[in-house]
């Protein structure tokens, strides 16, 4: 119900006469034969219900408009209901075509934001919705696309974001002390790895490991890689761009790591600059997922020749001019709410729309998907002893609305997918999604997932395994053929376990067995030296054959023996190792 105005109405309201009789309803009659009577105590009641449903929900009255009610239910219908873990969203999008159609399984996605995209307001950054929505995605692929589980992990080109992951050295990984971040590059934030310096990570089911690196100012020749402290491939660091990748080194042919086991990377001859880890697991199917983001950007800081060199070199990594791509633009909030960055809503679009553009100038067939920034909470806190302030839109003349309704028209004379946050719980009072009114709490982060996963036609799904499943659950038994190693000149060969790539601790037992499938133990061959055997022949005290090389067993760990020893019939001989 509206205020009264009509001349007869009081400034203030009226104090309320007491309460008499029980609760009950208008009547011509009454109880007492008489006809009831409303009384301004009861409009007033009514009035003040009506301003305080209003305040709540953010809807600014107007005494020229009647449509306040319909308002009120738009922004009730749009609520989440938020219980457990599922979560109930209406998003204003085109039909799915984001993964399922016009871009491809292979495809590569980047994600382009700012302080929203770098977790700010997270309690943590495996909290924060860009790390989320990526363990969703691989997660759609692993459970849904192709014949095989390998999937991808994500590649955070802000190396002081990456190193706060699982398994890396900020979460459970480890480095030495002379790795540092340094303030340059793409994201201004870039891992050096000075020559014979490392950092190891685990906690990833991985086949192949690489990683991207500033060309222009690394010195190093190489990194080489180790898993288990045992080296497993080196890779070339001499490229000459900004966004040069070293390659892959694979662990194995056909399997992974373990989540225990350790992978490091120690830079070879001279400094290393990375910008971003890329591994995979074996057969993977899942797109590369690639996060850009950035506190306190808009538009126009990521649309420079030197950053879209960059963004546009990593996001055709690996993949033809034909190869779909795919490009979340989560901008705008700077644009609207901060001093100094803050821009009008023609210029807010034309600047998206600038940068669309460059990226598509440089990296063909690129489909995109934009959002209507969520609405801060434009009051301070109420508290006078709280420093938390508002955020409104920073230039006065514009409302909400203005940026909203330029970012629609745009997005439909684009024709691009649009994510609409101001529908969101996120922009709805009083905001108790955000941590600082303008930033979303862990909750508000994993809204703004969810809406994004919603858009790409995914279930939210931020599972990560983190532990390895039971060594008992399966013992495995590889044969690996003797012909298999090289001999040269009668010395002695290696043959360690990381040739035959099974970890130490997986290793249950270790046989030669014959052609017909007669198998002893290597310990026994050792230990009857001055006899002949199946395998050897006996050249008295000098016989050695298949013992345990004891001088750097941690790296090193196996059994070697002499060429002369072997029978002519050795080739027939395989090693056979059961393990987990």
């Amino acid at each position: 119900m509206h205020p009264l105005r009509n001349g007869s109405q009081a400034t203030a309201r009226p104090a309320a006469k007491p309460v008499s009789g029980s609760p009950g309803w208008f009547t011509e009659s009454g109880d007492e034969n008489k006809p009831s009577y409303p009384g301004a105590d009861w409009f007033n009641h009514v009035i003040a219900e009506f301003q305080t449903a209003l305040a709540t929900y953010g809807v600014t009255f107007d005494p020229t408009k009647e449509d306040h009610l319909s308002k009120l239910f738009e922004h009730m219908e749009n609520l989440i209901l938020l219980g457990n873990t599922e979560t109930s969203i209406k998003i204003d999008k085109k039909e799915n075509w984001v993964i399922k159609g016009r871009v491809g399984s292979s495809s590569p996605i980047m994600l382009i934001s700012d302080s929203f995209g770098a977790g700010l307001g997270a309690s943590t950054y495996t909290q924060s919705f860009a790390y989320k929505l990526s363990r969703s995605i691989f997660n759609a692929f692993n459970r849904t696309f192709g014949s095989d589980t390998g999937v991808c992990y994500e590649t955070n080109l802000d190396m002081s974001k990456a190193w706060l992951e699982p398994g890396m050295p900020g979460n459970g990984g480890d480095n030495s002390s002379g790795v540092s971040f340094v303030n340059q590059g793409l994201l201004t934030k870039q891992l050096k790895i000075p020559a014979d310096e490392w950092f190891s990570f685990k906690t990833k089911e991985v086949n192949k490991i690489g990683f991207f690196y500033d060309g222009l100012v690394s010195t190093a020749t190489s990194a080489e890689v180790y898993v288990n402290n045992i080296l497993v491939g080196t890779l070339s660091t001499l490229g000459s761009i900004s966004g040069s990748h070293s390659g892959f080194v694979t662990y194995k042919t056909t399997e992974n790591t373990r989540l225990t086991d350790v992978i490091k990377i120690v830079a070879i001859g001279g400094d290393l600059y990375v910008t971003g880890m890329t591994t995979h697991a074996y057969s993977a199917t899942s797109p590369y997922f690639y996060i850009a983001a950035r506190s306190g950007w808009t538009f126009n800081d990521f649309n420079t020749t030197e950053k879209l060199d960059e963004l546009t070199s990593i996001l055709g990594f690996n993949k033809s001019d034909s190869t779909r791509r795919l490009v979340i633009l989560d901008l705008g909030p700077n644009s609207m709410y901060q001093s100094g960055r803050a821009q009008t809503p023609a210029e807010f679009v034309s600047s998206l729309n600038d940068l669309k553009n460059g990226i598509t100038s440089k990296a063909a067939n690129t489909s995109f998907l934009i959002c209507v920034p969520a609405k801060a909470d434009p009051e301070p806190d109420p508290d006078p002893d709280s420093e938390l302030v508002g955020y409104p839109i920073y230039l006065s003349e514009y409302s909400y609305e203005d940026y909203r309704d330029a970012i629609l028209n745009y997005a439909d004379s684009q024709n691009l997918s649009v994510v609409r946050f101001d529908l969101s719980p996120l922009s709805q009072p009083p905001y108790g999604l955000y941590a600082d009114k303008l930033h979303p709490n862990d909750l508000g982060h994993e809204v703004k997932a969810s809406e994004y996963c919603d858009a790409l036609g995914i279930n939210l799904n931020q599972y990560l395994k983190t532990i390895d499943f039971k060594k008992s659950q399966i013992v495995r038994k590889t044969v690996v053929p003797m012909s298999a190693f090289v001999l040269t000149g009668g010395a002695p060969v290696t043959i360690r376990y990381n040739d035959v790539a099974i970890p130490l601790d997986s290793i249950l037992d270790v046989k030669l067995r014959t052609l017909a499938g007669v198998e002893v133990s290597p310990e026994m061959v050792r230990n009857a030296a001055l006899s002949e055997g199946l395998f050897w022949n006996n050249l008295g005290a000098s016989t050695r054959f298949f013992y345990v090389n004891s001088k750097s067993f941690v790296a090193n760990a196996g059994y070697y023996y002499d060429a002369n020893i072997l029978r002519p019939a050795t080739t027939d001989v395989d090693l056979v190792i059961y393990h987990f």
